[in-house]
């Protein structure tokens, strides 16, 4: 289980128990909302149908995390008087009757039932516990006896998946995504999952006939999260492996489904005038990046397949750095990715990827470093300084601002600052800025990923030529 450790709370068996000391000094800190919102989503491994271990609500020490709800929100409604308090919690649809029971006395109310499979492409069968009341509209129909709420939105298929494979039967949704914990139930058998995931039905096909599972980016997009969402769920070095891929199909199998979410909070927002009514169709079209005119929102939410057409009036070659450049941080230092719900912190130490992919590169220069002589971070310095020069000599950038992607972020940092305190870096730092300085160049500095650096493969070919190609890379 994750540790979150805040001011005032107490940690008990890796478990935090929010005090009364949290919640007032939220109240001081944030006392202009207009709105309190408690989400809880106790682990459901204790209730779920597919444990046939488990011990039910009340004895199992991960699921009976629910009664804390209802202390969580008196605390809330005592602290936080001038605004209204709502909850929603969320479990498996799969628990016993009595579990259900159990929750639903606790929370003061009976769940609600929803299933994303006709909203997006996987089951997701969920008892929602809200605070709120529901509306029908387009897309939506309400049933009060059992509470279930159907979903409904037309989404293509071949938006969740990558080019050349298809859905084996594409009349059925994909079945619940589960954590990859399940294969300890399957002893040596190398098969992460349930069986009845490994069902044909239940696959992609490509035009060889080949069958695979859906891979975790493809669950990510059906599940309502942006490509690539959970790849920095380990640090940088750790991001390989089998391990990591399976901890990113287990956050998959735990997160909670967006667009139903979603749909529930603007239930919720709607009518206190904090967002607008939508319909599931209208959530499912807001998470397409191909239907958003935002530069922002298409960085931030990729495609696995690359948008094909032509355009009337193709935008000029240097437009796309035009709006790159204007997506700078809070302190101005380089461009930092966030959607727009998002809140940029007073220190952004994670930094989104620049979707190298967006522009066409050819190789200008490539040289084998001489080992052993200078550390990683100084040859990575003077690569920035090679390009800087290259701009300079060869395209003859003079006044005016360009844009660099690094995949280094000691050196991102260093030279949005353009000072360090290590000895190791000055020297270069120095020249880097004398060369700034000279010409005038004011540089735009982007982060990309290891995997997508399109610099990292002449680096590995040790090319032996210098400045070809100079033209330009698209």
């Amino acid at each position: 289980m994750v540790e979150y450790h805040f001011p005032g709370a107490v940690l008990l068996d890796d478990v935090v128990a929010v005090t009364d000391e949290h919640v007032q000094g939220w109240a001081l800190k944030f006392g202009q909302v207009e709105l309190v919102l408690l989400g809880a989503g106790p682990p459901c491994q204790g209730v779920s149908g597919l444990n046939a271990s488990r011990r039910g609500a009340l004895h199992d020490e991960r699921s009976c995390l629910f009664v804390h709800v209802d202390r969580i929100k008196a605390l809330l409604q005592m602290h936080f008087p001038w605004c209204p308090t709502h909850v929603i919690m969320e479990s498996v649809s799969s628990m016993d009757s009595s579990d259900k029971d159990v929750m639903s006395n606790s929370f003061g109310d009976e769940p609600w039932e929803i299933n994303s499979e006709y909203m997006t492409w996987c089951r997701r069968p969920r008892l929602y516990w809200i605070s709120w009341g529901l509306e029908t509209h387009e897309g939506v129909e309400i049933q009060e006896s059992p509470r279930q709420v159907h979903l409904t939105a037309e989404v293509p298929l071949e938006n969740f998946l990558s080019p050349g494979w298809t859905k084996v039967d594409p009349d059925r949704a994909f079945p619940t995504f589960t954590t990859s914990e399940t294969l300890k139930r399957w002893e040596e058998d190398k098969f992460r999952y349930p069986p009845y995931q490994y069902l044909p039905v239940n696959c992609v096909v490509n035009r060889q006939g080949a069958l695979r599972l859906p891979t975790v980016e493809e669950k990510e997009l059906m599940m309502g999260l942006p490509l690539g969402y959970t790849n920095p769920c380990l640090p940088k070095s750790q991001r390989k492996g089998v391990a990591h891929l399976d901890l990113r199909h287990s956050l998959v199998g735990n997160a909670w489904n967006v667009p139903v979410v979603g749909w529930l909070l603007a239930q919720l927002l709607a009518p206190l005038g904090l967002a607008e009514t939508a319909t599931p169709q209208q959530l499912m079209d807001r998470l397409d990046p191909s239907k958003t005119l935002d530069v922002r929102s298409r960085l931030t939410r990729r495609l696995l397949r690359p948008v094909v057409g032509t355009m009337s009036e193709p935008l000029p070659s240097n437009r796309l750095e035009q709006l790159l450049s204007r997506l700078v941080s809070a302190k101005g230092e380089d461009i930092l990715l966030i959607s727009t719900s998002d809140q940029v912190g007073a220190y952004q130490r994670l930094r989104q990827t620049v979707p190298a992919k967006l522009w066409r590169w050819k190789i200008i220069a490539g040289w084998k470093w001489k080992l052993g002589r200078e550390h990683i971070n100084c040859l990575e310095l003077r690569a920035l300084e090679a390009t800087l020069r290259w701009r300079i000599e060869k395209l003859g950038n003079f006044h005016c601002k360009v844009l660099h992607l690094t995949d280094s972020l000691v050196c991102l940092h260093t030279v949005c600052r353009g000072r360090s305190s290590s000895k190791k870096l000055r020297r270069c730092v120095c020249r880097l800025n004398a060369l700034l300085l000279a010409s005038g160049v004011s540089p735009v500095w982007g982060y990309v990923h290891t995997d997508q650096n399109p610099a990292d493969k002449p680096s590995r070919w040790a090319v032996r030529t210098k400045f070809r190609n100079a033209k330009s890379r698209r």
